[in-house]
């Protein structure tokens, strides 16, 4: 606090009324406060003893000044208290009463001296008092931020451990699918639950590599092959923060097999890089529900299927046999079967070996098969024989089935490398009737009719009567 300056009366600066009333009592103050003094000075120095009364009254009189107006105040105080002093002692009619004034003088600078002292204490403690104020002030506000980034981080924190969470029903929903479409939807549907107010897309090509033409984003990412995140579906530069828009590649081994997008909604959140990585986790985890699901279906028709000919199994053919009795004599249906054997395979193989006879079967799997229609199921029985189950077929229909079967293989050569053969099949067609028991009934009639048309010149097909 400078000279001049009120420590106990204070008004806030920025009042204009308040920085006029500050003025008034510097100013008021000292010149009131020293008339006074000046008068009771001289009416003193006029009593006889009453300089003994002087010091203890302008004692007084000084400290008021301090505190009213400040070091100003009772500099001034003093400076007339001397004036008086002087003037006192040189009008002083004896030698000892001059002494006194100029006694009195000297010890009211003292005084101001003393007072000047403890106002200069008082300033420099309440400097250290604000400087801390300021520092715990600035403590306080730094607190404040690092307790707004630690919310802002457990806030993270937990949004991370529930969209984990939500990662692990992600993961458990796949399971168990195992057709493309299927998985999509379980896909998009997990990553919606994953990422709130966001709008996920699911594509699956339908070779590795081999997006479709119109499939923009598709060939991006075979292009680029690695997951994105720009600010928006329509702003096609990456962004390195935060974006509205995700895009991640499916690959499986070095194969790009489709893609996901997420797209947030203006009004929520941006994605940012956690989220990139959580739905990079996401497309590698459906990325292997795809390759399981397409590894059992090549085990599934591995199981089913005969290696050599590609047709059905028997064990295969035998379920769906059972099946499709059971539905045709629930629904009323005809049903009917048929059994083809080629005529003199045993030679086929002697004279031009079994690899020759190999491709004797697969010739004729792709004949029966191009010959038969979409609602027949077409096996290999066993060995050299063929089964074509007809649904909804009754006796006439499939015996004429049959002999276009049968004529057509006659009809055709069969050539392989240089050696052409003609080949002949015989066939037995067994039908639905209300004395069949089981399956294996209606498969001992047409290995009957069978035996009868091989017995009758082959290269035909009889009908079991």
């Amino acid at each position: 606090m400078g000279l001049g300056q009120t420590p106990l009366l204070t008004f806030s600066a920025d009042s204009r009324a308040a920085r006029a009333a500050n003025v008034g009592l510097a100013l008021g103050c000292p010149v009131a406060a020293l008339a006074a003094v000046s008068g009771v000075l001289w009416i003193m120095v006029r009593l006889p003893g009453s300089s003994v009364r002087v010091y203890p009254l302008f004692a007084a009189v000084e400290t008021f000044l301090f505190l009213c107006a400040g070091p100003l105040g009772a500099f001034s105080g003093a400076l007339f208290a001397s004036f008086a002093g002087l003037v006192g002692g040189y009008s002083s009619p004896t030698a000892g009463a001059a002494l006194l004034f100029a006694a009195h003088g000297v010890l009211f600078w003292l005084l101001f001296r003393e007072l000047n002292l403890l106002e200069v204490g008082r300033e420099a403690a309440v400097n250290r008092w604000e400087e801390r104020a300021d520092r715990l002030a600035m403590e306080v506000r730094s607190l404040s931020v690092r307790e707004e980034t630690l919310r802002e981080e457990l806030d993270d924190a937990g949004e991370r451990a529930k969209s984990y969470h939500r990662l692990q029903d992600f993961a458990d929903d796949l399971i168990g699918a195992y057709a493309r479409e299927e998985l999509a939807e379980r896909t998009r549907r997990g990553l919606e639950g994953m990422f709130a107010r966001s709008e996920a897309r699911v594509r699956l090509f339908r070779e590795s590599n081999a997006p479709d033409p119109a499939d923009e984003w598709g060939r991006r990412a075979v292009r680029f092959g690695r997951p994105q995140m720009f600010p928006s579906m329509g702003i096609r530069v990456a962004s390195l923060t935060e974006g509205g828009f995700l895009f991640v590649p499916l690959r499986i081994r070095d194969s790009v097999i489709g893609w996901i997008s997420l797209e947030r909604k203006p009004s929520a959140r941006p994605f940012r890089l956690q989220d990139l990585r959580l739905a990079v986790i996401a497309a590698g985890l459906a990325s292997l529900a795809v390759g399981n699901a397409e590894r059992y279906a090549q085990i599934e028709s591995l199981a089913i299927s005969d290696g050599l000919t590609g047709l059905f199994t028997r064990g295969y053919m035998d379920e769906r046999l059972s099946e499709e009795l059971t539905k045709a004599r629930h629904l009323g249906w005809p049903f009917s079967f048929l059994l083809l054997d080629i005529d003199r395979f045993k030679k086929i193989n002697d004279e031009h070996g079994h690899r020759f006879g190999d491709e004797v079967l697969r010739w004729l799997a792709r004949q029966v098969t191009a010959q038969s229609r979409d609602t027949d199921f077409v096996a290999r029985y066993g060995g050299e024989e063929f089964a074509v189950l007809m649904p909804n077929t009754a006796g006439a229909d499939a015996l004429s089935s049959g002999r276009r079967i049968i004529r057509a293989v006659a009809q055709t050569p069969f050539r392989w490398e240089s050696k052409k053969v003609h080949v002949t099949v015989s066939g037995g067609v067994a039908s639905l009737a209300e004395e069949i028991v089981d399956s294996a009934d209606l498969l001992r009639r047409a290995d009957e009719a069978l035996y009868r048309a091989k017995t009758a010149g082959r290269n035909r097909v009889l009908r079991h009567e």
